[in-house]
């Protein structure tokens, strides 16, 4: 809006290709990062569907305006080696529901590639066999439905948290919940912040510090 120096909503109805084209080359001299941009042609775009969806707009002028493909096949996130996998994959406790749950959710984070969001959504139910393979049925964004082979090695793990969970008999029930929450039910799903601090994070650092004594050990 500032660029285009609209102040008020009618003033969207006047925004042409050519301000997109020209808005995207001076976040460019900005120096973003090419997913940064393409982030905020993304904004643009949803909201002028949004308009044109009310008759608000008569079309979307960021149709056709082309958007940075710099990096969009690399991610961020450093990628773990085999040994650090298997590592990961082996630190929970095999001996108590919390490790045996958190076992279960390395494995499909590491075999399965989901989000954090996806994979608290899952509820026993969504465990289903397909022409004989058993499927995940993932609830991914925007309400999409996909359904994901289950890896041999995560099923394995799954079937041993539910034995000692025993909460597998319900289809409705949470696939993965938490072991203690002071302030709530058990039987509600884990969230995507305790996935991320009480499992990945917490034996990560388990692990790095592991390797760190070991170095120190070796100095």
């Amino acid at each position: 809006m500032r660029f285009a120096g609209i102040h008020q909503a009618e003033e969207f109805r006047l925004v042409k290709r050519s301000h997109l084209i020209a808005w995207r080359k001076q976040l460019e001299t900005r120096t973003l990062e090419a997913s940064t941009v393409r982030r905020k042609l993304s904004a643009v775009a949803s909201l002028f569907d949004y308009l044109c969806e009310c008759n608000a707009v008569p079309f979307n002028p960021t149709d056709g305006v082309k958007r940075p493909n710099q990096g969009t096949n690399e991610g961020k996130s450093s990628a773990l080696g085999d040994a650090e996998a298997k590592a990961l994959l082996e630190a929970p406790a095999p001996d108590t529901l919390k490790g045996l749950r958190d076992r279960a959710i390395l494995s499909i984070l590491l075999f399965h590639g989901l989000r954090r969001a996806e994979l608290c959504s899952l509820a026993a139910g969504d465990l289903q066999s397909r022409r004989g393979v058993m499927h995940f049925r993932v609830h991914g964004k925007g309400g999409k439905i996909r359904f994901v082979p289950v890896h041999p090695h995560s099923l394995q793990r799954i079937s041993e948290y539910l034995e000692h969970a025993g909460h597998g008999d319900n289809p409705g029930n949470a696939l993965f919940r938490p072991i203690k929450n002071p302030s709530g039910s058990l039987d509600e799903a884990l969230t995507g912040h305790g996935v991320y601090k009480d499992v990945v994070r917490k034996y990560a650092r388990m692990l790095e510090q592991g390797s760190a004594d070991h170095d120190t050990a070796c100095t």
